[in-house]
């Protein structure tokens, strides 16, 4: 366990990630108490929603990774796990559907990234004169 930590607190990835989650998060929370009523759990859905789907593609791609079927399960389960809730606390089912689809756009986006970061890196690599 204490390997895995060790390794996690170096991952590059795991930081980016945690960021991103954490500021969406916030900006969920505060438009939330802000907007008040329907909107408000808009912003309480859709923020979080996209700050999963980007850290889950960071955290289980990387920027040398593949895309897996396991990866693309976490972020579908966790997005269903947060729909759920969403729905049960907030008693409406759209704005929990919409922040769902918000981290599926957030799972691309950090997809993405991913790949725009391989292909910068392998250019690098390939223009870097040897040692």
């Amino acid at each position: 366990m204490k390997e895995k930590w060790q390794k996690l607190k170096s991952n590059v990835n795991f930081w980016r990630a945690l960021v991103v989650y954490l500021m969406l998060l916030a900006a969920g929370i505060i438009g939330f108490f802000a907007v008040r009523g329907t909107w408000g759990w808009y912003f309480l859905t859709c923020l979080p929603g996209l700050g999963i789907g980007i850290g889950l593609a960071l955290l289980n791609n990387g920027h040398r990774k593949p895309v897996t079927f396991k990866s693309v399960g976490m972020t579908i389960l966790m997005t269903a796990l947060l729909t759920i809730v969403m729905w049960y606390v907030s008693g409406e089912l759209f704005p929990a559907l919409l922040g769902w689809g918000f981290s599926v756009i957030g799972g691309f986006l950090g997809l993405w990234f991913c790949k725009w970061e391989n292909k910068r890196f392998a250019s690098i690599s390939q223009t870097a004169p040897p040692h």
